[in-house]
């Protein structure tokens, strides 16, 4: 599965590093984020094999992944929307934790009341998602379509949210402390040498690390949710 990530990963890294990015070149952009989203069916796809112990190749997962491509991005601009409420409730935070009021930072009081209702905000986007994400999978998996699919995993984490939500919280910390020294390190080094094969590398690992681990593990807790 590394290979799968690394077919796109290592030229979305250098190019988007070398000037070729949104801001230069917005079809170079386009391109480079069609990749990605074709990386990350492919891989769903070479996760789901692998986790009933079938043989995967490089260009099997990209092209029986790409099948579901279409589908996968509906679901993604989806929850994309249920996030919303979750952006707002980040841009509350942000507000009470930074913005100033005459040159100074909010009283302590004030603080701790945006961030409640950053909280509250947030709520219901946390729970739309936690029990939409599984769809991701759904779509790769069935020839479900998107709206079939969102059904189909609001079903399955129907009185699971708050259990589904620790295991969430309990992989972004696991990935968070497998990730933090290799990322320091190369942070470090990207700093001091002022050389953008730091930068490159620091993304290659993270998404060589982090996607096809978390896509094992939650592929793993959906299939316990079915």
């Amino acid at each position: 599965m590394g290979i799968i990530v690394l077919v796109v990963t290592v030229p979305v890294a250098i190019l988007s590093n070398i000037g070729v990015s949104s801001t230069s070149d917005t079809t170079s952009a386009a391109y480079l984020a069609f990749a990605q989203l074709a990386m990350n069916a492919a891989l769903i796809w070479a996760v789901i094999e692998r986790r009933h112990n079938r043989p995967v190749s490089v260009r099997q997962a990209y092209y029986t992944g790409s099948a579901a491509l279409v589908r996968l991005v509906l679901v993604a601009v989806m929850l994309v929307g249920m996030s919303l409420l979750m952006v707002l409730g980040v841009v509350i935070l942000g507000f009470g934790l930074a913005a100033p009021v005459a040159g100074e930072s909010l009283p302590a009081g004030e603080q701790v009341l945006l961030a409640l209702l950053a909280i509250l905000v947030s709520i219901p986007s946390i729970v739309l998602l936690v029990r939409a994400m599984w769809a991701i999978y759904i779509v790769v998996e069935t020839p479900l379509g998107p709206l079939e699919a969102i059904r189909k995993s609001r079903m399955l984490t129907r009185g699971k949210v708050v259990v589904t939500l620790s295991r969430l919280v309990a992989l972004a910390v696991f990935l968070l402390l497998m990730v933090v020294v290799p990322v320091v390190v190369l942070l470090v080094l990207a700093n001091l040498t002022h050389s953008v094969v730091f930068t490159i590398l620091l993304q290659i690992f993270i998404s060589l690390l982090v996607l096809p681990l978390a896509n094992f593990y939650l592929y793993g807790y959906y299939q316990g949710l079915a």
